[in-house]
């Protein structure tokens, strides 16, 4: 598994751990709210931007 960081198509950024993700994935990407709290979104890669593992 990497973790890859994506923008969905709401301009959402967030990561996403995956064995590959591309455009057009439904993927659920974990980020931060305003006040450093873990929270989910469920969206649409648009693009990736990077990939560790």
């Amino acid at each position: 598994m990497a973790v890859f960081t994506v923008i969905l198509t709401d301009g959402t950024r967030g990561k996403v751990e995956a064995s590959h993700v591309r455009p057009g994935d439904k993927v659920t990407v974990s980020l931060q709210d305003d006040d450093g709290s873990a929270i989910q979104r469920d969206g649409e890669v648009q693009d990736v931007l990077c990939q560790s593992d």
